[in-house]
């Protein structure tokens, strides 16, 4: 029996879904669709959430295989970068000096977002799908978040379901891939055209839709604001 049928055979015993423990546990329901069907097992800590929620050991649901790689994972906890970023530099040098530990890696934990909606903080947005990693050069670089395509305005490299990784900003350059909020709605993906006017353009990659133009009047009455650049596609196969 996998660990996804020991799971699910001790949630139907509870009278529960995977969207109502998804719900309770933070655990994205693509992550338990993925499981159910044979992609991957979810990581230990994930397993722990469920396994603690169907009041269940983890050992009744399945064990994770350990990973070969060595790392440590910093959980993302907002108001806390210094305190984060100190404890990266005293871990990084407290194990430089020691042989077997010359291929660690520090990653990070950056939320899936299904949208980011104007005014809300990215941190505090909870329509949290699931959780992607960065490393800790990206970390030091910037804010990131990572968003979910819908759609297929950005086909053929873009498609739906596809995963975004964004560095938060409030500007970018001419030609770049962007995550912009329109009239308050959604975000959207799409490559940023800039005019010497102030002008700018949205555009889509898929011939099907047209681009979206904004005079520099406009981008402040509609209005439109650019809130990241895409830095990294994680396709979704």
């Amino acid at each position: 029996m996998s660990s996804y049928d020991k799971y699910a055979a001790i949630r139907d015993e509870k009278g529960l879904t995977d969207y109502k423990v998804a719900k309770a546990t933070g655990v994205g329901t693509a992550t338990l669709s993925n499981w159910k069907n044979g992609k991957y097992v979810p990581k230990a800590d994930k397993i722990a959430k469920i396994a603690e929620f169907l009041e269940v050991s983890p050992d009744d649901i399945g064990t994770v295989p350990a990973k070969k790689k060595n790392i440590i994972r910093v959980y993302h906890a907002q108001g806390l970068e210094q305190d984060r970023e100190r404890a990266v530099d005293s871990i990084s040098s407290m194990l430089s000096s020691v042989p077997s530990y010359s291929s660690l890696r520090v990653s990070f934990r950056i939320p899936v977002l299904g949208h980011v909606a104007a005014g809300i903080p990215i941190s505090a947005c909870e329509d949290i799908l699931d959780f992607e990693e960065i490393t800790e050069d990206m970390r030091r670089d910037g804010e990131y978040f990572a968003l979910q395509i819908r759609g297929d305005s950005m086909e053929p490299k873009f498609s739906n379901g596809d995963v975004v990784i964004v560095r938060q900003q409030e500007d970018a350059d001419d030609g770049d891939i962007v995550i912009a909020l329109v009239n308050g709605d959604d975000a959207v993906c799409k490559r940023l055209k800039k005019y010497k006017d102030g002008s700018v353009a949205l555009l889509s990659t898929n011939p099907m839709y047209k681009p979206m133009f904004f005079s520099k009047a406009e981008i402040d009455i509609t209005p439109v604001k650019i809130i990241g650049k895409v830095k990294e596609l994680r396709a979704k196969f």
